[in-house]
């Protein structure tokens, strides 16, 4: 394909500045992605990176964006301080190669550590098995003593309720109410019961998702932690529930892990706040989907992850229902 296609003339333009080779498959995905609207791309990832002959991921963000550059260097502090701590508790995690921030005028290029990540295959009956299980509570249970190590003045604290209130749109509402008359009120009931439900502060990474965890030569590892925070335990977890739409054993793993970190007396709260941010999972998905169907330019561009899209929302949904079933049906 020419080089008209501004996405390639992007990282080609990084890649000669930063000096990284870009492979064949890295090209074909951005000729796919021909037909985006440059400005609208919140973010770009190419797996088929090399550096020092070690295949990385290739990040790169826009800067003039509503994102302050301040922000950008603060996420890179906050990262470099959690994955070092990590590091030194003997958790393996993927630290940062190198940031550039004067790559390309509107753009921030980040390359990280070798690795694939595990996105779209995180329906592989391969992430129910011991040793992925064991890395995620490995995880959590470090994540407990590196705050010393941090400064947490750096970590933004959010308000997490009206952080799920305020994601809960009409837009996703318009999409839900497909999947039956009251799938609008349950799930707005599950975001609202959060808002005043009371919770002790832990570290979290605060992005939990399959994009973020890389499958190395070596086991597991996990990216991105630019969106570090302090809030509820179980956030970090039930993110990731969200995701294994196709993994019972795993889902269900999840909930009791979570739940057994969490003080007898704060189980309730921490039920609500589970199937609270499950609910905004739910909205953030259906308005997702939404977007394949208003921007069907896109959807051209990668068919197959707009039918698995169009197919998956009832799953989400039946997998909520269940969940809600049984996190209710505990506390009676």
């Amino acid at each position: 394909m020419s080089n008209e296609n501004p996405l390639r003339q992007l990282v080609d333009s990084v890649a000669a500045n930063v000096g990284i080779k870009i492979d064949q498959e890295s090209y074909d995905r951005l000729d796919r992605m021909a037909a985006w609207d440059l400005r609208r791309i919140k973010k770009i990832w190419s797996t088929g990176t090399y550096v020092d002959g070690r295949k990385v991921l290739l990040k790169i963000l826009p800067a003039n964006s509503s994102t302050p550059l301040e922000d950008f260097i603060r996420s890179e502090t906050v990262e470099k301080d959690i994955t070092q701590s990590l590091t030194e508790l003997g958790m393996e995690v993927s630290q940062t190669i190198k940031t550039n921030f004067v790559a390309s005028p509107q753009w921030v290029v980040r390359y990280l550590v070798e690795g694939e990540p595990v996105g779209n295959n995180f329906i592989r009956p391969e992430f129910e098995r011991e040793d992925f299980i064991n890395f995620l509570i490995t995880l959590r249970d470090k994540l407990n003593t590196t705050t010393e190590n941090i400064d947490l003045n750096l970590l933004t604290e959010r308000d997490f309720p009206t952080k799920w209130l305020t994601e809960y749109n009409d837009r996703s509402a318009h999409v839900i109410k497909h999947l039956g008359a009251d799938a609008d009120g349950q799930l707005r009931s599950a975001i609202t019961n959060v808002k005043d439900t009371a919770y002790e502060k832990w570290l979290l990474h605060n992005d939990l998702a399959p994009q973020n965890i890389l499958e190395t030569r070596s086991g597991y590892s996990l990216i991105d932690w630019g969106e570090a925070t302090l809030g509820p335990r179980v956030v970090d977890w039930a993110m990731l529930w969200s995701f294994a739409i196709d993994l019972p054993n795993l889902r269900q793993t999840i909930i009791e892990r979570s739940l057994s970190e969490v003080k007898e007396s704060d189980q309730d709260n921490a039920k609500v706040i589970f199937l609270g941010l499950v609910a905004r999972m739910v909205a953030s998905f259906a308005e997702w989907f939404e977007h394949y169907k208003t921007h069907q330019k896109e959807a051209d561009q990668f068919p197959r992850v707009a039918n698995e899209a169009f197919n998956t929302l009832p799953k989400i949904w039946k997998n909520f229902q269940e969940l809600h079933t049984q996190l209710t049906t505990e506390d009676k």
